[in-house]
C-alpha cells in the first residue's frame, strides 16, 4: 500500500478539496486584496505577494455560482504550478476559512467522485477523489483549475 502527503482546505460552503504536498506554497492573512474589473466572479480579485499579483479564487464561489458579495477572507493559501516541464512557475490563492491540514492518504481511501451537484464541475479540475471521514475529498489538478476550459465551464454551468 503506498501513502502519499496532501494538504486539506476548507474553502468554504462545506467545500474540502486537496491538493498535493508540493503545491502548497505558504498561507497569509493578506492586508488587502485588489479587485479587477471584468473578470469572472469566483476569481475577480489579487493579492500582492512577494512582488507579484497573485489571481484569487473562491472556489466555493465558482462551484455553487454565487454571485453574492462576500466579506474578504482571513486566510489564503498560496498554490504554485507549472503549466508544463521547465517553466516558470505559476501561483494561485484560494480563500481558506482555517489553516490547511496536512493529512496522508493511501490507497484505501482512493473512492469515486460524485457526478451531481458540485462535483460535477469538480470532476473537471480533479486529478482524483479520496474519502476522508467518510466524505469524498477532490485532489485539485491546479493548472486546470487555471484553464480556460475551467473558465468556460464554470461560466457555462
Amino acid at each position: 500500500m503506498s501513502t502519499s502527503n496532501a494538504w486539506l482546505l476548507e474553502c468554504g460552503d462545506a467545500l474540502t478539496v486537496a491538493v498535493s504536498d508540493h503545491e502548497i506554497v505558504e498561507c497569509v492573512q493578506p492586508e488587502r486584496y485588489y479587485s479587477i474589473p471584468e473578470t469572472p466572479h469566483y476569481c475577480c480579485s489579487v493579492l500582492a505577494w512577494q512582488d507579484k499579483l497573485v489571481p484569487v479564487m473562491d472556489m466555493a464561489a465558482a462551484l455553487h455560482d454565487d454571485h453574492r458579495a462576500r466579506s474578504e477572507p482571513l486566510l489564503a493559501c498560496l498554490l504554485s504550478y507549472q503549466l508544463a516541464p521547465k517553466q516558470a512557475l505559476q501561483y494561485l490563492a484560494l480563500p481558506i476559512s482555517q489553516t490547511p491540514q496536512k493529512i496522508q492518504v493511501d490507497d484505501e481511501q482512493v473512492c469515486e467522485l460524485p457526478t451531481d451537484g458540485i462535483f460535477r464541475l469538480l470532476a473537471s479540475v480533479s486529478f482524483c477523489c479520496f474519502s476522508h471521514p467518510q466524505l469524498p475529498v477532490a485532489i485539485l489538478d491546479i493548472a486546470k483549475l487555471c484553464s480556460e476550459e475551467f473558465r468556460e465551464l464554470a461560466q457555462a454551468s
